[in-house]
């Protein structure tokens, strides 16, 4: 098997040890011609701006959506969730989006360096630690897709400001101190984790179509057919379930291929 990850900006070196452990083959992705013969592709966290000029200039959005539209499994995290969205409801004049992921989404949702946290999600295989770094946050859902997990909407209430753990994480150029938090609702599958035969968990708040968060909670990981879509950084924990989670994808999309 073999994953490519696109590598112009961001945290992709951290996704292709995620992959190593899963005993999976990398490539990254920097041209075009990176593209042949992948089965999957990863787009990581970074800043969406800067990776939506850089997929322009290096050649890639066309061939790019040419991949999206035929199934080409993906797993996006954090700005590469925006990368994804059919809307950014803040984005820049000149960014571009593939408009894959039926999703409107707002960049720095949670806010700012500072404003960046961990916690623990609740998914289908159990607990996850998840982390947070300027984190985008979906506002809406369309009917195709589905929610996996979520936060409340208000992660960072005003009585408690982010607490200075020794954790940090060096993304661009910058650390970002991170916070814990809790409270959290569950939303996701339950089953066998395939996706085939799973009940559909919907939680208080959440409809199938609609606003995904403010007023209840906010989606974190979602899926539409062969997208997965994390706001957060699963690469950042020694814990590789997602990862996995999108490896089973690629394989049951490589019978159909």
């Amino acid at each position: 098997m073999l994953v490519g990850i696109l590598a112009l900006q961001g945290d992709f070196f951290a996704h292709a040890s995620a992959l190593s452990d899963l005993s999976v083959d990398a490539r990254y992705i920097r041209n075009p011609s990176d593209l042949d013969g992948i089965e999957g592709l990863i787009i990581p966290g970074g800043e969406s701006t800067v990776m939506s000029l850089l997929v322009q200039s290096s050649g890639l959005y066309a061939p790019l959506i040419e991949l999206l539209e035929s199934g080409l499994p993906v797993l996006a995290t954090c700005a590469g969730v925006i990368m994804l969205s059919r809307e950014i409801v803040d984005g820049r004049d000149d960014q571009i989006s593939f408009g894959a992921l039926d999703v409107s989404i707002e960049r720095n949702g949670y806010g700012r360096q500072l404003q960046s946290f961990e916690t623990d999600i609740p998914l289908y295989t159990g607990s996850f630690h998840a982390v947070f770094i300027r984190a985008p946050r979906i506002l809406k859902v369309g009917p195709d897709v589905e929610v996996l997990a979520t936060i409340p909407s208000h992660p960072l209430p005003s009585a408690t400001r982010p607490r200075h753990l020794d954790y940090s994480y060096q993304a661009g150029g910058a650390a970002a101190d991170l916070q814990k938090v809790g409270g959290l609702q569950e939303i996701g599958w339950r089953g066998s984790g395939d996706g085939q035969d799973n009940e559909r968990i919907i939680g208080e708040g959440i409809a199938d179509e609609g606003r995904a968060g403010r007023d209840s909670v906010d989606v974190v990981m979602c899926r539409q057919g062969p997208i997965l879509a994390c706001t957060f950084h699963p690469e950042l924990t020694p814990d590789r379930r997602v990862h996995s989670i999108f490896v089973d994808q690629v394989k049951r999309s490589r019978i159909q291929w």
